[in-house]
């Protein structure tokens, strides 16, 4: 027993300082808050109401007012000018925020009926390879690689890929030439 040394802790002694922690989660314990839980009974009936009339519809818009998804549908009205079309700053907020290929054509054709593409930076034109025309993907490819020969482009990991993508599975081949190119210069 030299091996042993009285001032280091045990298992169970270092369990039982966790269970001590502050940071532990520990159970409500005393008087509840009653402002909480009279907030709390409310929301419930309110909901116990809106479930026995029918009008869950109207429960939800109504809660939904506060909720962050409500304020950015808000904000994207707020950024509609007085005529009701949206700004260019709007429109390329919603460019840069699009995933889906269709979703990238469409904000992209808005866009562009706003601005020019080449208007635009190195980044959104990454994002414009995923358009469904070939003559725009062909414009970016173009302002891309313009870009790149006078100055080499930052961050190239996510166009190498779309390049890739571009090379491996587009139905045109002048762009599958113009992305392979790009892809060797970079």
């Amino acid at each position: 027993m030299a091996d042993y040394d009285p001032d280091k802790k045990n298992w169970r002694d270092m369990d039982r300082q966790k269970d001590r922690s502050k940071h532990r989660k520990e159970e409500r314990s005393g008087p509840a808050n009653p402002k909480r839980e009279r907030s709390t009974r409310s929301y419930k009936s309110a909901l116990d109401n809106a479930f026995a009339s029918g009008q869950l519809g109207a429960l939800a818009d109504r809660l939904s007012q506060g909720s962050p998804v409500a304020k950015k549908a808000s904000t994207k009205k707020k950024a509609a000018d007085d005529s009701g079309a949206p700004t260019k700053a709007s429109l390329i907020k919603a460019f840069n925020d699009s995933v889906a290929p269709d979703e990238v054509t469409t904000t992209l054709d808005a866009l562009l009926a706003v601005t020019e593409l080449r208007k635009l930076e190195p980044e959104q034109w990454t994002r414009a390879l995923d358009h469904r025309q070939s003559e725009i993907v062909v414009q970016a490819l173009e302002l891309l690689d313009g870009a790149n020969r006078e100055k080499p482009l930052k961050r190239t990991g996510v166009l190498k890929m779309k390049l890739q993508e571009l090379v491996d599975d587009h139905r045109e081949r002048e762009v599958r030439l113009a992305a392979a190119q790009l892809l060797d210069e970079l």
